[in-house]
């Protein structure tokens, strides 16, 4: 995920309940949105889809998480 996504992400909502809604941990969804680790293209969809959800914007994608 580049910079300015990563920012708006983390400013927007609370990482927490995104990882929680998503079936994940928060450490786990910290190193995807950090880039070091690659989830699966399941979990990237869904988190993208999310991330749109509750931040009310279409600007994610699932290559944003991968």
């Amino acid at each position: 995920m580049n910079e300015t996504k990563r920012r708006k992400l983390k400013e927007s909502i609370k990482l927490g309940v995104l990882a929680k809604q998503a079936g994940t941990s928060q450490v786990y969804l910290s190193k995807i949105i950090n880039n070091h680790v690659k989830p699966s293209v399941e979990l990237a969809t869904k988190l993208a889809e999310l991330a749109n959800q509750m931040t009310f914007s279409k600007i994610y994608k699932p290559k944003d998480f991968l």
